[in-house]
């Protein structure tokens, strides 16, 4: 599931009807800044989720300053992989406050204050050209979210189906050791956390990682389950995950573009 942190201080969870009622506030129609409607980017937000061809499973909405800052979550599920799910969020803050901003991700950290992070991440200025030009930027959001979701998908498919443990025991090892010290040099983790990561790699802390055996899934699980033990920061978090898929592409000549092309392919026959 995605991790979703809000930081919502004085804020209200809202229902759907209650973002979509908001009132807009009074402006002056020869200055530079333009409010937008919270209903508006809660339907060009749905059509970036039906453009990249999924299905809205769960939503959130908060509201804040009298109705003038809102936040949307959408949570929906992979076509490519059914246990793989994403979000898309949106920031709307018609006080003059702050930017119209998106962000798309498994990871999020959202502040009612302004601050919104994902893996992608895109913003608009309140200007009297928001409503012409959001059109416009969504169609870019939607490829650039797009393209990396499915990325993320189709890599989240080949860690499930390739597996360490194709050869004896001390070839297993062997690998597992030498993944886990390439991304201790590349200081992913410490020295000191390497005993972590192997003990959740043996025995997980949750039973459905290790259905797909010993997996790289079931490695990355073990890696993002010291991350969380260990409290890293946002920043840290993106930076040592980023540095260990790398790591592991590398080591595995994962090329994702021939993968995806194969999953398509399967797609068609099946």
């Amino acid at each position: 599931m995605p991790e979703i942190t809000v930081y919502s201080g004085s804020a209200q969870q809202v229902s759907l009807e209650q973002l979509q009622a908001a009132p807009l506030p009074e402006f002056d129609p020869n200055g530079r800044f333009r409010p937008l409607a919270h209903k508006v980017m809660d339907q060009q937000t749905r059509t970036v989720v039906e453009d990249l061809g999924h299905t809205i499973t769960k939503e959130q909405f908060h509201m804040a300053e009298d109705g003038m800052r809102a936040l949307g979550i959408y949570q929906f599920e992979s076509d490519l992989d059914p246990d793989h799910s994403n979000t898309i969020s949106f920031y709307n803050a018609n006080d003059k406050s702050s930017s119209t901003k998106m962000a798309a991700g498994k990871i999020q950290h959202i502040c009612l204050n302004s601050i919104i992070t994902g893996e992608v991440v895109y913003n608009t200025s309140h200007t009297k050209f928001i409503e012409d030009r959001l059109p416009m930027l969504l169609s870019e959001a939607v490829t650039k979210i797009g393209g990396y979701i499915q990325h993320q998908e189709i890599q989240h498919i080949a860690y499930k189906r390739i597996c360490l443990d194709g050869g004896s025991k001390k070839d297993h090892q062997m690998k597992l050791d030498h993944l886990i010290m390439e991304s201790t040099r590349a200081k992913v983790i410490a020295g000191s956390t390497i005993g972590a990561v192997e003990h959740q790699y043996w025995m997980p802390k949750y039973e459905e990682f290790t259905e797909d055996g010993y997996s790289l899934h079931r490695l990355l699980q073990a890696f993002t389950q010291v991350f969380q033990d260990r409290r890293y920061s946002y920043r840290r978090l993106t930076k040592s995950s980023l540095a260990l898929q790398g790591i592991i592409n590398n080591n595995f000549n994962l090329e994702l573009d021939q993968i995806g092309r194969e999953i398509e392919v399967e797609k068609e026959t099946n």
